[in-house]
């Protein structure tokens, strides 16, 4: 029976060691160890609540969309926003109304909605990267 209980106090002594080294504790007494790790788990808590509710701030605010030429004349556009319904339809129509061929896209919906796309001019016209952008932009805003 005393073996039992002395391997129990090292297995406890063992452990608050583990404890106090985690939470930067000075403490000497078990109790107040205890207590040391209490209030390290309680501001651990708090800093996640406020990285969610930052992370949920930025999901939800967040809409940004790049449009840039290429040096091989193609054209490349980037779109990040919070998630709606449907985001992708919409901006592929826009690029069709604007006669904007689609070679390449990567589309993500895991906490927001993001594509890449590298699209070719089908009209040789000049097109003004700001209308794209704004048209972009519009088609995101009516499905938000």
């Amino acid at each position: 029976m005393g073996i039992t209980m002395g391997r129990k106090g090292l297995t406890l002594r063992r452990k608050l060691r583990v404890l106090k080294n985690l939470t930067n504790s000075k403490s000497v007494k078990t109790t107040s160890i205890i207590m040391d790790a209490f209030l390290y788990i309680l501001k651990l808590k708090l800093q996640l609540n406020a990285m969610h509710k930052e992370h949920l701030y930025v999901t939800q605010h967040l809409q940004e969309v790049k449009v840039e030429k290429t040096e091989k004349g193609l054209i490349e556009i980037k779109v990040a926003c919070e998630m709606g319904k449907d985001m992708l339809v919409p901006v592929l129509e826009v690029l069709e109304k604007m006669n904007l061929n689609v070679l390449d896209a990567k589309v993500s919906c895991d906490c927001i909605f993001a594509m890449e796309a590298v699209v070719e001019e089908l009209d040789k016209a000049p097109l003004d990267m700001g209308q794209v952008r704004e048209a972009i932009l519009l088609a995101i805003q009516s499905q938000a």
